[in-house]
């Protein structure tokens, strides 16, 4: 089942090269698709305070295409900084916990 969310076209606005450049957004793309909240390296730019906090077009426009998909940039946002965090715990010689038995024993469907 395909969704589509429709978000309002603001005609006559042109955003900053400044925002555009910390976003992650071109200005040659047509159209905008919530596939773009699964790239980490997106959201990571979205979510960055150069973006999030000086930018509010580009974040209106996402929070409004987020919220049609039922999905909270704000958590999105919050979410992507904590897997940041805990990776580079992991990067840094923090130990990772390992996932119980039971949760390994029903990885995609195949006892293990």
């Amino acid at each position: 089942m395909c969704l589509q969310t429709f978000v309002p076209l603001r005609s006559h606005q042109v955003e900053r090269d400044q925002c555009v450049n910390a976003c992650g957004v071109h200005r040659e793309t047509i159209g905008i698709s919530s596939d773009a909240f699964l790239s980490s390296e997106f959201t990571a730019h979205l979510c960055s305070p150069a973006c999030y906090q000086n930018c509010p077009n580009i974040v209106e426009l996402f929070f409004a295409l987020a919220a049609g998909e039922g999905l909270s940039l704000p958590t999105l946002c919050h979410n992507q900084k904590e897997n940041h965090r805990a990776m580079l715990a992991i990067l840094n010689g923090g130990a990772a916990t390992p996932a119980p038995a039971h949760q390994l024993s029903n990885l995609c469907g195949r006892a293990l």
